[in-house]
């Protein structure tokens, strides 16, 4: 057993849920907000991040002609890694640094049997709901042809690690803000409000984290000025409304199961499907029209 174990005894079997943390440090009561090992400045610190990223974006690309030559050029590329880097290594950096742990993530300690029965059911409905959405809205657009080599290729190979990186994205929100959690109310200086929750709330951070987590990334798209902007473009919106819907469905599904890996495999088949089977057919421009 961990020696840094936190023990349960509510549970009935006095389950353990070892963490691997620095606990020492993390959990008393001289930590201060800005400490390097306090998950709320981890939490704050990719905020801030991809807010100001994609705000800073929106500047340079606002006007049409500028908007058309990002997505087209080779700044687009750039851009892409940029934010990919901004998914991708917060998360192992605060695995690194003890911060979060495999548990927290959902890549430990999974519980397989709720998995392979109610998650694997759940997982079928959103993925069939999802695509056969898809293929209703594809439906109710003008005929087309459909896009084919490189113009295929890229976004079906592209989508599959979008869809993995924002998965990784919305689990390290959610196990920071269950760290937190699990953090606030045994005592964190400057947050003295926090000391009145109720027990219940420490014994199930991992729960109340999952949707403090989504709502901090809804917020986070909801300060970006690009995915605003995309909700004016008909296609664009319907893979954010896709975006979001996931979001809640995977959330809901790890609540259940705890199972990062079946949230990968959930939204890295939808979005797969989507993109690569079913692309959308190639309007024609107004310029073509004319």
């Amino acid at each position: 057993m961990c020696p840094d174990a936190i023990e349960f005894p509510e549970s009935g079997s006095a389950h353990s849920l070892c963490f691997v943390l620095r606990c020492d440090l993390r959990y008393n009561q001289d930590m201060r907000l800005a400490d390097p090992s306090n998950p709320a400045i981890w939490i704050a610190t990719s905020f801030l991040l991809i807010v100001a990223a994609t705000n800073l974006a929106w500047l340079v690309i606002r006007q049409p002609s500028r908007h058309s030559e990002y997505r087209h050029g080779p700044l687009a590329p750039a851009g892409w890694l940029i934010l990919a880097l901004l998914y991708l290594l917060p998360p192992i950096f605060a695995l690194r640094e003890g911060v979060l742990s495999p548990y927290t993530l959902g890549l430990t300690e999974i519980d397989w049997p709720t998995t392979l029965s109610d998650g694997m059911t759940l997982s079928g409905i959103i993925a069939g709901g999802l695509v056969f959405g898809w293929l209703i809205y594809r439906r109710s657009l003008p005929e087309g042809p459909l896009p084919r080599g490189v113009a295929r290729l890229i976004p079906a190979m592209r989508a599959p690690v979008e869809a993995a990186l924002h998965q990784w994205h919305w689990a390290f929100y959610r196990a920071v803000a269950a760290e937190w959690l699990m953090l606030a109310p045994v005592g964190v200086p400057g947050l003295g409000a926090l000391e009145g929750l109720p027990d219940a709330l420490q014994g199930q951070s991992l729960y109340w984290g999952a949707w403090l987590g989504l709502a901090i990334a809804g917020l986070e798209v909801a300060l970006d000025p690009v995915s605003r902007a995309a909700l004016r473009r008909s296609a664009d919106a319907q893979a954010l409304l896709r975006r979001g819907i996931l979001a809640v469905a995977t959330t809901g599904l790890f609540v259940m199961t705890r199972n990062l890996w079946l949230c990968l495999i959930l939204h890295i088949t939808v979005e797969t499907m989507v993109t690569g089977w079913f692309p959308l057919p190639t309007q024609p421009s107004p310029a073509q029209d004319g």
